[in-house]
């Protein structure tokens, strides 16, 4: 077994991914780099930048189609269209680097524009969705907070994201912690997406409140629009590795919004699972 580290076609949601529904979700990740877009595909280059994507375990088989996929030959590096090596990827999880493996693309990367945003799903998103989804799990699945923050908003599909539990290992200014998503096989957590209906003018609202870039990082993820295993792309907040660490508690204040949230969206059965208000949280990290 090995880990790869995509960020293009092959990620959730995207068109290649059913090479890699069974192979084990390591969580999200990040490397240094340029990302090109290269109208059917993205290209990593070697630069300086941010490339977000996910880590999988995977198996001899499936590494030997990613090489098909990807246009690698090892016995012919200067003729493929991607070069497989490894590298370091900062995982999102808890800020460390791990090795994986990485396609590179060999070819002459002009007249191709880069994805100033290092993120494949953002560049989609603006080309297949007509509206803008929020994805929230912590304290703005209280709608009213939402509201205070961006303005109007409209609840659209609810659920659950695989593959994650919910912690609080984002540092606040105050020594508290904020919500975060990490990586858990087999766990699920809550989610809501909201409609905004003025689109990134109240995204870039609510990136003043959760501290973009140097607090949370803003992506684009997939979700689960009902039972039918339709999908579409909103926007998540996820912690810059910067801020994580192990043995936060929330603010009551802050742990009632979440609750509320629950309560609101039909969740209230599962508010036992989260922390109890006088346990150390790392209990839960």
């Amino acid at each position: 077994m090995t880990t790869v580290f995509v960020y293009g076609t092959l990620l959730r949601g995207m068109r290649r991914f059913p090479v890699l529904r069974h192979a084990r979700f390591q969580g999200l990740g990040e490397v240094e780099g340029v990302l090109l877009n290269l109208i059917h595909y993205p290209g990593l280059l070697n630069g300086s930048g941010r490339v977000t994507g996910e880590l999988y375990e995977i198996d001899d088989e499936t590494l030997w189609e990613l090489d098909q996929i990807e246009g690698y030959d090892a016995k012919d590096e200067s003729g493929s269209l991607y070069l497989r090596a490894t590298l370091d990827v900062r995982s999102l999880d808890d800020g460390k680097n791990q090795k994986a493996f990485v396609y590179f693309y060999n070819q002459e990367p002009t007249p191709f524009s880069r994805i100033s945003s290092g993120d494949y799903r953002q560049h989609v998103e603006i080309f297949l969705n007509d509206e803008t989804y929020y994805i929230a799990y912590g304290s703005n699945l209280n709608p009213d907070r939402l509201k205070r923050r961006v303005g109007d908003i409209e609840v659209g599909p609810k659920g659950y994201l695989d593959g994650f539990r919910l912690v609080f290992n984002k540092t606040n200014e105050d020594g508290s912690g904020c919500a975060n998503l990490q990586s858990a096989p087999g766990l699920q957590v809550h989610f809501v997406a909201y409609r905004l209906p003025e689109g990134l003018d109240q995204l870039h609202l609510l990136d003043i409140h959760e501290g973009v870039p140097h607090c949370y990082r803003r992506i684009v993820f997939p979700f689960p629009l009902g039972q039918d295993h339709r999908q579409a792309l909103g926007y998540l907040y996820v912690t810059n590795p910067d801020r994580l660490l192990v043995g936060l508690m929330p603010q009551d204040e802050y742990l009632d919004h979440i609750e509320t949230g629950y309560r609101i969206h039909g969740f209230e059965d599962d508010i036992a699972s989260l922390p109890n208000r006088y346990e150390n949280a790392a209990a839960y990290d």
